[in-house]
């Protein structure tokens, strides 16, 4: 494939990952007043939100991910979405690594994982991953950039998944 194909490739999947984020915050963006619950560690959004303790992995995120150890933790959470009834299992962290180093990680590890490589978005300052396994196991998202501020690799992983549970709301017990 020539380099203006692969251009035209990267642009289109960078566009179609804005219009998926807009859609995603519009739709959180509707939800209605946000409530709080310190004690709980819940925050309701008309969804429920989970943190999870920074040693574990969340929700159903592969067990043998290749997370980087010792990273600065920022989101460690389980987000239930009820307009689609999906299961968003995140971790985002600071890395030590380069954006071209991270981008390598992954990459290896869905190949020798047998992820199906849906999308992917290779340039210097951003790489995406946009993975399915089967539909049991989800769509796993990672994005790798700069934070333009602190000059921080940021990687963000997230796991797609239909509720499976067929519940409606998702508390403590259920996460």
């Amino acid at each position: 494939m020539d380099s203006q194909n692969q251009k035209r490739i990267s642009y289109l999947v960078l566009i179609i990952f804005i219009i998926v984020l807009v859609w995603a915050l519009s739709i959180n963006k509707s939800r209605g007043p946000v409530e709080k619950q310190e004690s709980e560690q819940i925050i309701k959004y008309g969804d429920l939100s989970k943190q999870i303790e920074f040693t574990e992995v969340p929700g159903d995120l592969p067990k043998d991910f290749p997370l980087e150890k010792g990273a600065r933790i920022l989101r460690n959470e389980i987000v239930y979405f009820k307009p689609v009834d999906e299961i968003h299992s995140t971790r985002v962290y600071e890395s030590e690594k380069t954006i071209a180093d991270n981008g390598a990680i992954f990459e290896k590890y869905l190949k020798d994982k047998n992820w199906k490589l849906k999308g992917k978005l290779d340039q210097e300052n951003l790489k995406s991953f946009i993975a399915e396994k089967d539909s049991a196991s989800g769509i796993l998202q990672i994005n790798i950039s700069m934070n333009s501020i602190t000059n921080k690799v940021i990687v963000d992983i997230t796991l797609i998944k239909k509720n499976q549970s067929g519940v409606d709301q998702i508390g403590e017990d259920s996460l």
